[in-house]
């Protein structure tokens, strides 16, 4: 597995839970954001791709031509999904930023 996923599974086992929630509203909107779309790439993961030798995952190389609409919804759900996460998860941050700076 990536160092990324790695955190990304980090931050959804331990920051979903009372102790980790931000008592302004914002922020805990954005938090709740960021969780729910890191639990839905982990689904998709799950459910699309499959552990290699290397230890990695894979979206099985043969439905590029065994499935290739399978296989080019499932690699683009990956990569908007991922986009979706770093975008949330900048914007947690700036927001977080501002708000200790402000």
């Amino acid at each position: 597995m990536s160092i990324a996923w790695m955190t990304c599974i980090t931050f959804l086992h331990t920051w979903n839970d009372a102790e980790h929630e931000f008592l302004d509203k914002k922020l805990e909107e954005k938090r709740k954001r960021l969780l729910k779309l890191i639990a839905e790439y982990s689904q998709l993961i799950g459910m699309n791709t499959w552990r290699t030798e290397l230890g990695l995952q894979t979206v099985p190389p043969e439905w590029e031509d065994e499935q290739p609409d399978r296989f080019l919804e499932v690699v683009t759900s990956l990569h908007d999904k991922a986009g979706e996460i770093v975008a949330a998860h900048q914007d947690l941050v700036r927001t977080a930023r501002r708000k200790l700076e402000g």
